[in-house]
């Protein structure tokens, strides 16, 4: 097999081993996520938000949140790899902002 063509299937081997994790980091993500952004409605506008709409608010988005947050990393980790992390970093906020 030639040279390019084993880089090609490393790449390919390395970006489907990283799913697993991509997907527990916007797990992660999307579970802390919506505590944060309560805390911080509630200190710059000072508006409680109650925890069972909390709570529904949560299980309601935790499912695309967690999937677009894979899509995210997945979309800023050759953007990281072939330019530079900042770059990467730009990527992500782009996606975020485009997602909201």
């Amino acid at each position: 097999m030639p040279a390019a063509a084993d880089d090609s299937a490393d790449k390919m081997n390395k970006t489907l081993a990283m799913q697993p994790v991509l997907l527990a980091y916007g797990a992660c993500i999307s579970t802390v996520s919506p505590a944060l952004t309560a805390y911080q409605l509630t200190r710059v506008y000072g508006k409680a938000v109650p925890p069972a709409q909390l709570a529904r608010m949560s299980v309601a988005i935790f499912p695309h949140q967690t999937v677009l947050k894979c899509l995210q990393m997945n979309a800023a980790t050759p953007v990281k790899e072939h330019l530079n992390p900042w770059f990467a970093f730009g990527v992500v906020g782009v996606l975020q902002a485009r997602a909201s």
